[in-house]
């Protein structure tokens, strides 16, 4: 929730409920997901619009080094986490190995913490261009409403709205890798969260759980 997306759509100009980006890894061909949901009474054009305006401002604005440095310490820490476990280790091999060379393990986190503003700035304007993005919009019929989920009772309408869109997110993910690194995220920082904030942590981890166990079968 501190990030720039999250800031400028939906805590700045308030077009989004929520707001994501995740970077989709492939050995040959992969993409980079930006998305959200928009909030009454705007529409989705108006959220893919602010997406196209920090896309640009991350074109033309270096990142600051404070925010960064924010972005090289979770990547740091995540990796801790992952090399927690034995079976965490081995799954890791497997992935890095399956996307070119399990020996990446020793060089990813090196490789990101030289990363500068510069770089970022000049990929950005490689590959987040009008020719390589492919734009999928998703509506509800109207009058037809999001199905109801008991675990949902008592939120506010933003978070129920962040659970949904978390949730399909959950549900499409098929790397079971990175589901445990969630999870085991989650339950470090639910100590952490305010009330309100652990009460969405946790419906999020039992998704998460639940996903885990389906792949698991």
């Amino acid at each position: 929730r501190s990030g720039r997306l999250h800031k400028a759509l939906v805590l700045g100009n308030e077009v989004a409920t929520s707001a994501f980006a995740h970077q989709m890894a492939r050995k040959y061909a992969g993409m980079f997901n930006i998305g959200g949901e928009a909030k009454e009474p705007k529409t989705p054009g108006d959220v893919e619009a602010a997406i196209y305006g920090e896309i640009e401002r991350l074109k033309n604005e270096p990142v600051s080094a404070r925010e960064l440095q924010k972005v090289k310490n979770n990547f740091a820490a995540m990796a801790v986490r992952r090399g927690a476990s034995n079976f965490n280790m081995l799954v890791q091999l497997i992935q890095y190995e399956g996307g070119g060379d399990w020996r990446s393990i020793n060089t990813e986190i090196p490789s990101i913490l030289k990363i500068t503003a510069e770089d970022i700035q000049r990929v950005a304007k490689k590959y987040l261009t009008k020719e390589n993005r492919t734009v999928a919009t998703n509506t509800r019929k109207p009058g037809t409403k999001a199905p109801n989920d008991p675990a949902m009772t008592g939120l506010s309408g933003e978070q129920q709205a962040v659970v949904r869109r978390i949730s399909n997110q959950i549900k499409a993910e098929t790397n079971l890798e990175r589901l445990q690194q969630q999870l085991e995220a989650m339950e470090s920082q639910l100590g952490q969260a305010d009330g309100k904030q652990q009460g969405l942590m946790k419906i999020i981890m039992v998704k998460v759980a639940e996903r885990i166990a389906e792949l698991s079968k």
